[in-house]
């Protein structure tokens, strides 16, 4: 009887365990499963400041309009927003042209618009110019004042948007800001050269060390390393080793 009973006990908890799993989430709406990638933990920096101007080509009224910018990341996360800036409409100008500088890793901008400083209820998607001509077209939401929004693991799952580039020799990938997704390194001999292979946040060789991949003088297998590091001046790849080895770096 006493293992019936315990047998019965165990059958309840493993079905409220997976009941528990299979719950219904509001977020996604997805049963068990999320619909987007696992976030690495490192949250979105806030943007920039951006600037505006009035210009032409508009149907905005005499007016100060305030502006701010928050960044979103590929869940729905948003960024604290920018600090405000404003563009005054007068005269023949009726319009704002703003400048901004989208936040590397976040999947969109958005460029919050306002007659009243530090309310905002309405927002363009924004890129790096727009210009604002009316406010009819501003979609309603509410400025995240908490900071939610993340690097994501596996963007490629999401945007398919990562470009290649294969590297032999020493390479600069990339001038300026980037992710760098992943890095495969495979052999080209039966035994590669002893040495390094190093992933530099630098348009050059020898500066901003991020990964050191080290190579022994012998056969191994191809190997892939998950980055989905942010690199600010660019992205080099850096060989002290010979034409043994390719080296194919997953980036935007």
């Amino acid at each position: 009887m006493k293992f019936i009973a315990y047998t019965l006990i165990a059958v309840v908890l493993l079905l409220g365990y997976v009941i528990y799993q299979l719950n219904f989430s509001e977020t996604n709406g997805n049963l068990g499963f999320d619909a987007y990638p696992q976030p690495t933990g490192v949250v979105l920096p806030n943007p920039t400041d951006g600037a505006a101007t009035s210009s032409t080509s508009g149907t905005l009224a005499n007016d100060t309009y305030y502006f701010k910018i928050t960044s979103v990341d590929y869940a729905g996360g948003q960024t604290n927003p920018s600090s405000e800036f404003t563009c005054v409409v007068a005269g023949s100008n009726n319009s704002c042209t703003v400048t901004l500088t989208p936040t590397t890793g976040a999947a969109s901008t958005r460029l919050w618009v306002s007659t009243v400083s530090g309310t905002y209820t309405g927002y363009l998607t924004a890129t790096s110019s727009v210009n604002v001509a009316t406010t009819s077209s501003l979609t309603t939401a509410t400025m995240s004042q908490v900071n939610t929004a993340y690097y994501f693991n596996s963007l490629l799952e999401v945007d398919n948007t990562w470009l290649k580039s294969y590297a032999t020799a020493d390479t600069a990938v990339k001038v300026g800001a980037g992710i760098v997704h992943s890095v495969t390194f495979s052999p080209s001999d039966a035994a590669a050269t002893a040495g390094t292979i190093a992933i530099l946040d630098s348009t050059s060789s020898g500066n901003g060390t991020t990964t050191i991949y080290y190579l022994t003088a012998a056969y191994h297998e191809p190997q892939t390393v998950i980055l989905d590091q942010v690199f600010t001046n660019g992205i080099y790849v850096d060989f002290t080793t010979t034409n043994d080895v390719n080296v194919s770096v997953s980036y935007k």
